[in-house]
């Protein structure tokens, strides 16, 4: 019976927060990042870069640094194939984020959570989030979370300048 419970309350929550985003038909925003083949990505050592967003028709390119996105690596993530990466240029700077634990499974934990808290009644910064397919040097990366950086996102609720 609490099987059930729990199940049951899981989907509601699927329906309340993550259907009406899949109801809008769009197509999935792209980034594309390019940087030097023979560069070894990590986390103390960013390289140069230049990264395209293709998104609802617009495309936006700008020269950006990239590595490995070290806040959010754990035990899981650091062995998957898919590493979370961050991106600062001059004027946007984001994390492509893997969803962690949630990586190999539904990749939709992370969005439910941050969208059922910034819907709640308690008033706290929430990143803002976008699922993207990332290319990297040509090579399809796989699915991501562009997800704001939560610098932004204090400064975003304060209603501060970046």
């Amino acid at each position: 019976m609490k099987r059930i419970g729990l199940l049951a309350f899981f989907c509601c929550l699927f329906c309340l927060c993550a259907l009406p985003g899949l109801a809008q038909e769009e197509t999935l925003p792209v980034i594309r990042i390019t940087y030097a083949a023979d560069a070894v990505l990590s986390q103390a050592d960013a390289v140069d870069a230049q990264v395209t967003l293709v998104s609802a028709g617009t495309e936006t390119s700008f020269p950006a640094r990239l590595r490995l996105n070290g806040k959010t690596q754990d035990a899981v993530e650091c062995a998957l194939p898919q590493q979370s990466l961050r991106i600062d240029g001059d004027d946007q700077r984001f994390i492509l984020y893997n969803d962690g634990n949630d990586a190999l499974y539904t990749k939709i934990i992370s969005a439910v959570c941050c969208n059922l808290i910034a819907q709640g009644p308690v008033a706290v910064p929430v990143p803002a989030q976008e699922p993207v397919a990332v290319y990297l040097n040509g090579e399809y990366g796989g699915l991501y979370t562009r997800r704001e950086v939560i610098e932004d996102a204090i400064a975003r609720f304060e209603g501060l300048e970046n």
